[in-house]
């Protein structure tokens, strides 16, 4: 009966260390920033083996790449990223342009909508439009700045950036 105890010890044993990264049994389930610290080099190193061409042709490209996915993948701030179309309406607002020129370019189907629910999604589209623009009030401001020095052989009176 004690031989039937005793390897059912080795199995778990045996089951345990093999369940933990890289085989280094208990310490590594102890500390699990430790853990988490192998498991980040293993796959660094990973990396750099499997792309070492371009490891050695770029390494500071290399490293500047690695650190843009790390971003994307760990990214800080929570909830969506901004919509592509609505960071370039509010490009082309803050240079200048009309609300009805952007309607049809940054709204999916706005020829077919009727207009009801056409003057719903300019609703929603202005205000997500000049959210980004609060949001961001540097870029309208440098928006402008360029606007501003393309305009600027013109007669007339260059436009103070929005505030």
């Amino acid at each position: 009966m004690s031989s039937g105890v005793s390897s059912l010890t080795k199995t778990t044993k045996t089951i345990s260390r093999a369940s933990t990264p890289n085989g280094r049994g208990p310490q590594s389930r102890r500390d699990p920033a430790k853990a988490l610290y192998n498991d980040a080099v293993e796959a660094a190193r990973s990396l750099k083996k499997k792309h070492r061409s371009y490891y050695t042709a770029d390494p500071l490209g290399f490293r500047a790449y690695v650190r843009q996915a790390h971003n994307c993948v760990f990214r800080l701030k929570p909830g969506p990223k901004a919509d592509a179309r609505i960071v370039q309406a509010a490009q082309l607002r803050a240079h200048g342009a009309a609300w009805k020129d952007l309607y049809p370019e940054c709204i999916d189907g706005y020829g077919t909508m009727s207009e009801y629910t056409r003057s719903l999604a300019e609703e929603g589209f202005r205000k997500k439009v000049n959210t980004y623009l609060q949001r961001h009030p540097r870029r309208r401001q440098r928006w402008a700045r360029t606007t501003e020095a393309k305009n600027s052989h013109t007669d007339e009176k260059p436009r103070l950036p929005a505030r």
